[in-house]
C-alpha cells in the first residue's frame, strides 16, 4: 500500500484499461474522489487532467490536503464514454500519514 503525506501536493497519474488494454478515451468524461477506507465519507473531489486521451492516461489532483484525516483511504474513479456507458474502477487504497514538519 502506498503512502501520502498529509499537507503535500496530491497528484497521481493513472491509465484506464478495459480487459488489460489501454482505451482511447477521446470525448470521455471522468470523475474521481477520495473516500475513507469504507467508501462512505468523502475526503476530497479530485480534478482529472488528460495527459493522453488516446491511451486513457490522466492525472488526478487535489487542492489543500492539510486537513485530510490520517488513516487508510481510497480513490474511486468512473469514466463515461460518448454513448453514456459508465465504467467504474476498482478502489485504489492508500494510507494518509502525518508529518511533524510544518506544512
Amino acid at each position: 500500500m502506498w503512502q501520502f503525506v498529509q499537507g503535500s501536493t496530491f497528484q497521481v497519474v493513472g491509465q484506464f484499461q478495459l480487459e488489460g488494454a489501454p482505451v482511447d478515451m477521446t470525448n470521455w468524461s471522468v470523475t474521481a474522489q477520495i473516500h475513507d477506507a469504507t467508501g462512505v465519507t468523502l475526503i476530497s473531489t479530485l480534478t482529472p487532467t488528460w495527459i493522453d486521451q488516446t491511451t486513457g492516461t490522466l492525472q488526478l489532483s487535489a487542492g489543500d490536503t492539510s486537513n485530510w484525516p490520517v488513516g487508510k483511504a481510497r480513490i474511486d474513479a468512473a469514466a463515461r464514454d460518448p454513448s453514456a456507458n459508465q465504467y467504474v474502477s476498482l478502489a485504489d487504497f492508500f494510507r494518509i500519514i502525518d508529518t511533524p514538519l510544518p506544512v
